[in-house]
Formats: structure tokens, sequence, C-alpha cells
């Protein structure tokens, strides 16, 4: 399997990555999106990031892409784990020029929702948005505009600090003395900080159309 090697300062990392291509009207495991199948009990591992990319063509095609970023010392546990993905089958990029290639196609335009800013002791919201349950509604679009669409999740380890914790039970508290707030809201409040605790990854996702 073609990887690369990048450099952070004196840390050296492995890049790996593999793709499948889906007919049109094929029914493959990879498609529709969610977290990378197979890959999420690497996701606590310190210093890896997953990624899983969907892009559904508007010829009726489809390509999924797993990504692996992990340290160098990893890197045949990161071609094992990349190899044994099922739903195949899955090809690796035979070249630099192909790696670059496949990294690249992805519809142009991408929209990226950011979190609300909030400061210490301003009392905020969360919700538990995910972007994967969108994705129904957007091949729609996508096929009523003869557009490409995209959606890409990202797997990072994260094991909240005390901090980031203590601040959460505090906003919690705030919320739930706060006269007007929905149950819905504050419910959500409530899933969140319980599954704050025992957190093993951050997911980020993106929606794409182009």
């Amino acid at each position: 399997m073609f990887t690369r090697t990048l450099l952070a300062g004196a840390d050296r990392f492995v890049h790996a990555l593999v793709r499948q291509d889906v007919a049109p009207g094929t029914t493959t495991t990879a498609v529709p999106p969610g977290a990378p199948g197979g890959l999420e009990s690497l996701a606590a591992r310190p210093y890896w990031t997953l990624a899983k990319r969907v892009i559904r063509l508007a010829d009726g095609r489809a390509q999924v892409l797993c990504q692996v970023l992990a340290p160098a010392a990893a890197a045949a546990e990161v071609v094992d784990c990349l190899l044994s993905l099922g739903g195949g089958p899955w090809r690796s990029p035979a070249s630099d020029d192909e790696f670059d290639h496949w990294l690249s196609a992805a519809p142009t335009s991408r929209a990226l929702v950011l979190p609300a800013h909030y400061s210490a002791g301003e009392l905020w919201f969360a919700c538990p948005f995910r972007a994967a349950d969108l994705w129904p509604r957007m091949l729609a679009a996508g096929a009523r505009a003869g557009q490409a669409v995209g959606y890409q999740t990202n797997l990072y380890a994260c094991r909240p600090a005390l901090p980031v914790l203590r601040e959460l039970a505090r906003n919690h508290d705030r919320l739930q003395r706060r006269p007007g707030v929905p149950a819905r809201l504050q419910a959500l409040q409530t899933l969140l900080e319980a599954r704050a605790r025992r957190s093993r990854w951050l997911v980020e996702e993106v929606l794409m159309l182009g």
C-alpha cells in the first residue's frame, strides 16, 4: 500500500488512504455516510486522526475515501487496518500524483458550521447535530440541481480535561435554573454533559455541495 510520511517538527507521521468507486444503483455498506466503519476502535489512540468522505457525483456514481493519519511507528498497523476494511473492494493510490488527486477530488464549494463563541460565566447552548441525518435530503437536492454532494466525518482522540468538565457542569447548572428554557433544550444539555464525561473522541462533520 502506498503511504506518505509527514514531518511536524521532530515528529513523524504516516498518512494512508483507500478509495472505493461505487457504480450507480449499487448498494454498499460504505454508503450512506457515517463514522468510518471498522475504524472507530482506533479513534481513542493518542495522535491518531481518522476520516471518511462520501461523494455522490451528479451521474449517480459515488466515491468513498477512508484516511488514517498516525505516528510513523504505527505505519504497519495503519496499513493492516485499511486492508481489513469491509464493504470493498478498496484501492490504494499507486503514486504521489494519484494520492493528491484523490484528496482533491471533492466538491469545490464547502459550507462549514462554526460553533458559537462564549465567555466564562456566560450561558451557552449546544445541540448534538448529526449532519449525516441530512444525507437523503442532500442527495435529493443534488439530483434536482445536477450537482455533486459530499459528506466528510473526522474522528480525533479526545479526553476532556477537568477544567472543561467543570465548565460543562457549571453551565448545566445555570441552564437548569434559568426560567423559560424549553424542556427539550434542557434534556439535550444534560445528555451532552453525560456524554462528555465518557467521551473518547471528537466527531467533526462537513457537508459539501458543488
